[in-house]
């Protein structure tokens, strides 16, 4: 179950601490915020659930590295506003780095179709059998089992409330196809068996 920590950390605590340098770099870019950020903790994974920062402008952000620009891409990510949520998150998805894994695995259990159905798309292409994202991904779900459990009651949630209309099966939706390609990953990086960890509503599949 996820909780919000009791006092709001700095942003790089998102992030492993050898990235400390270039998660400041990007920060101290970012105009103030309104007001937050918002965060949730899933076990070890500490996440901003929602950002409050206005969107740098292009030219602010030119001069960042790759890896700085993926840094900005995750936490835009979490962005308030769906719009810029989708924006970024498809410069996160399939990412092979470590440290991007949670940020796009907490998107699956989105609310915006569009940003789910994005992600489907880039993981597809992405974590096919063999390649090093598909191993980082299997190993960040095989090492977070309850993590991998919230995000699909979240999309079961979400598709039962409001898209069910859309999709009468969950397994249609989006989420269902990239909760399955990470459960695939899992087993192929543990061994072990995935089954799905939550119950679909009475009379759906």
């Amino acid at each position: 179950m996820s909780a919000a920590p009791a006092d709001p950390p700095p942003v790089e605590a998102a992030f492993p601490a050898a990235l400390g340098p270039d998660v400041r770099a990007v920060t101290a870019l970012l105009p103030p915020p309104s007001h937050g950020p918002h965060w949730e903790a899933h076990g070890s994974v500490l996440l901003p659930a929602r950002l409050y920062h206005p969107e740098p402008a292009a030219d602010v952000t030119a001069a960042l590295t790759s890896r700085q620009r993926l840094v900005l891409h995750c936490l835009f990510a979490a962005h308030h506003d769906g719009y810029v949520r989708q924006r970024h998150a498809a410069h996160v998805a399939g990412a092979a780095e470590s440290w991007a894994v949670p940020f796009v695995v907490r998107l699956t259990g989105e609310y915006v179709l569009e940003i789910v159905a994005d992600i489907r798309a880039r993981l597809t292409e992405a974590l096919v059998p063999g390649s090093e994202a598909r191993r980082v991904y299997g190993r960040f779900a095989g090492e977070h089992p309850d993590f991998l459990s919230l995000t699909e009651r979240r999309a079961v949630s979400y598709w039962n409330e409001y898209q069910r209309w859309r999709f009468p099966e969950f397994a249609a939706h989006p989420a269902a196809a990239v909760l399955e390609l990470l459960r695939a990953a899992a087993v192929e990086a543990t061994g072990g068996a995935w089954p799905g960890q939550t119950r679909v509503p009475r009379g759906a599949r």
